[in-house]
């Protein structure tokens, strides 16, 4: 439902500024559960379950000097940005979550596919047939994009992201 409160007027002039109240409202603590969710399921992916053949994968794929170089960056700017991405997607399928009123666990998972589908399916295909990336990247990558897109939708869905049910 669009708002009609707004009346902001014309957005190609210079000192227009972006309708915030268009923006559904979600629970912070839904942005901060998500978030850590995020972090936990990369944490695990990419450490004790295919921690790994995931180095052995990054040590042997062809792009592996761009990865040398990006070691110099400090750990701080990488969490930061990883912090930030994960907040971002979090935000986004908790507001998915909310414009399209799916208040099941099948729902949620059904809108995670989608946003998986529209998001990660073409880097996949991209990564085998384009860029002949190794297979184990790629499923790598597949892995940890479900559980950050239908995963992180089912986690939303159980802890509650709807901001006008609390009362």
């Amino acid at each position: 439902m669009v708002s009609s409160s707004y009346t902001g007027g014309n957005f190609s002039s210079p000192n227009a500024s972006l309708p915030l109240n268009y923006f559904p409202a979600i629970r912070p603590a839904a942005l901060l559960v998500g978030t850590i969710y995020e972090h936990v399921t990369s944490a695990l992916v990419y450490g004790p379950l295919f921690g790994q053949t995931w180095e052995k994968v990054m040590n042997s794929d062809k792009n592996s000097e761009f990865w040398k170089t990006k070691e110099a960056q400090s750990a701080a700017s990488i969490y930061g940005a990883s912090l930030i991405s994960s907040g971002v997607q979090t935000y986004a399928i908790s507001a998915l979550l909310q414009l399209t009123g799916t208040v099941s666990y099948k729902g949620a998972a059904y809108l995670g596919l989608i946003v998986f589908g529209a998001t990660s399916v073409p880097g996949i295909i991209s990564s085998t047939f384009s860029e002949k990336r190794p297979l184990e990247y790629t499923a790598i990558k597949s892995v940890t994009a479900l559980l950050q897109t239908v995963g992180l939708g089912v986690v939303l869905t159980a802890f509650g992201h709807r901001r006008d049910v609390i009362s």
